[in-house]
C-alpha cells in the first residue's frame, strides 16, 4: 500500500515551528502520525505498537517550500512494515522505517498519578521550551504545552495542557505530532539540552 501527501512549510506548525540552524525540520513524531493515519484507514483497532523505528535522514525545508512524501506499508505476518520517502527535486530520500502492529497486550493498569508524583520528588520543574532554544534549535508556540515535569529514580511524569492552537488542530490528526513530541521530552528539557533521536525501540499508543 502506498499513501502520498504534500507538506507545505508555512502551513504546518509541526514543520515551520521546529527549526534547526534556521531550517524547518519535520519533527520525528510527525512520521509516526502519518503512519497511524494510513494504517487506521484499513483497521478498526484503537491501540497500536510501534517497534524498531529508525530515522535515516531528516526532512529539511526552506521557507515556503513544499515537499512530496510517500508512505509505503507492506504486511509481514501480524506486523506492518513501513518506509517513508520524500522527494527533493530529482532525489528520493529515505527518511524513516519501522514496524507498526495492533497492540493486543495486557491492558495497562490504572495509575495513581498522585503516588507517581510523590515518588518523583527527585526533581520537579516547569519547562519553558520557547526559551530553551539557542542559535541552533528553535521551537514555536505550538510546543508550549508542557506545564510540569517530575523526575524520579526510574520514572518520569509530565503534565501536558494543550494550548489553543493545538486544540483547534486535533481533528486533523490521529495523534497530534507536537503532543507526542512533548510527551517524549524529559531529561533533555531539564538539562536545557536538545537531542534529535535516531531511533525509538518501542512506542505503545493505547487509544486513538
Amino acid at each position: 500500500m502506498v499513501w502520498e501527501k504534500m507538506l507545505v512549510q508555512k502551513r504546518d506548525g509541526a514543520l515551520n515551528e521546529h527549526q534547526i540552524a534556521g531550517k524547518s525540520v519535520l519533527v520525528g513524531t510527525a512520521y509516526l502520525e502519518m503512519v497511524l493515519e494510513a494504517v487506521k484507514q484499513h483497521s478498526t483497532a484503537n491501540t497500536f505498537e510501534f517497534a524498531e523505528i529508525m530515522f535515516h535522514q531528516p526532512m529539511i525545508l526552506d521557507e515556503g517550500e513544499e515537499r512530496k512524501v510517500q508512505i509505503f506499508i507492506r504486511k509481514e505476518g501480524e506486523d506492518n512494515r513501513f518506509e517513508i520517502y520524500s522527494y527533493e527535486e530529482e532525489q528520493v530520500v529515505k527518511n524513516v522505517e519501522g514496524t507498526i502492529r495492533e497492540y493486543v497486550g495486557k491492558t495497562p493498569e490504572v495509575r495513581n498519578i498522585v503516588s507517581i508524583k510523590d515518588r518523583c520528588h527527585k526533581d520537579a520543574f516547569v519547562p519553558d521550551l520557547l526559551h530553551l532554544q539557542d542559535s541552533y534549535l528553535k521551537f514555536g508556540p505550538h510546543w508550549d504545552n508542557i506545564k510540569s515535569i517530575c523526575v524520579g529514580e526510574e520514572e518520569t511524569i509530565s503534565e501536558i495542557q494543550l494550548n489553543k492552537m493545538v486544540q483547534k488542530e486535533l481533528k486533523n490528526y490521529v495523534i497530534h505530532p507536537v503532543i507526542l513530541d512533548n510527551a517524549l521530552a524529559h531529561e533533555d528539557v531539564r538539562e536545557k539540552i536538545t537531542y534529535m533521536p535516531y531511533m525509538y525501540r518501542n512506542i505503545k499508543v493505547l487509544g486513538t
